[in-house]
């Protein structure tokens, strides 16, 4: 074979070996149907997730459960799984608490401080959400009848149950009727039936 020949031949197995790791690369890529947002403190921590290294930001992954390892000097290691669903809004909040139980380094280092405040309130919004999803009726309270002023709905779980509680603004019997009625007619237009929880209704001259 000639020197040509050999070259063509290198030329041709290069371009086909490209063609071959773009392909698979457009494939793999085609199956990353998730994302995830990584945020994790201090920033510049090792961020394992499955067989690769992350920084913060948001990621494409192909749905599934991977082994998660967030690691750096001076700090514990968390070692841990995470479970990517498509469709979903997938995250991961973290930061990592150092060696010697102190604070020193979110203290020197204003960067990493604020994304340690913005995993507390990311993580706050994400548990008042789940919050709310209990129950439908935590999705529309507490209530103030800004129009009329005369009632306000309230409602909480406590001790695994949902309690309800409407103030009405009177302390005579024929308007705390009435005021109940309204509070019953809101409901209904919301979607709910007031028939299905225990509630309280407590004029002002209640105890």
């Amino acid at each position: 074979m000639s020197k040509k020949s050999k070259l063509i031949t290198i030329i041709v197995a290069a371009i086909l070996l490209i063609l071959t790791i773009s392909l698979v690369g457009i494939f793999v890529n085609s199956k990353k149907t998730a994302t995830l947002e990584i945020l994790v403190a201090p920033a510049s921590s090792e961020i394992k997730i499955g067989n690769s290294t992350y920084k913060n930001g948001t990621h494409s992954f192909i749905p599934g459960t991977y082994p998660v390892e967030i690691k750096k000097d001076g700090f514990d290691t968390y070692a841990g799984e995470i479970t990517i669903k498509e469709g979903e809004g997938n995250h991961l909040y973290h930061y990592l608490n150092q060696s010697d139980g102190s604070l020193t380094w979110y203290l020197n280092h204003k960067n990493d401080s604020m994304i340690l405040n913005s995993i507390g309130d990311r993580e706050a919004e994400i548990e008042a959400s789940n919050y709310a999803k209990k129950d439908p009726i935590l999705k529309i309270t507490p209530y103030y009848d800004e129009n009329n002023n005369h009632f306000q709905i309230v409602a909480e779980e406590k001790d695994g149950a949902i309690k309800v509680t409407a103030n009405l603004n009177t302390c005579t019997d024929d308007l705390k009727a009435k005021y109940i009625t309204e509070v019953q007619k809101h409901l209904e237009k919301q979607g709910i039936n007031p028939a299905d929880y225990d509630i309280t209704y407590k004029g002002l001259c209640d105890e």
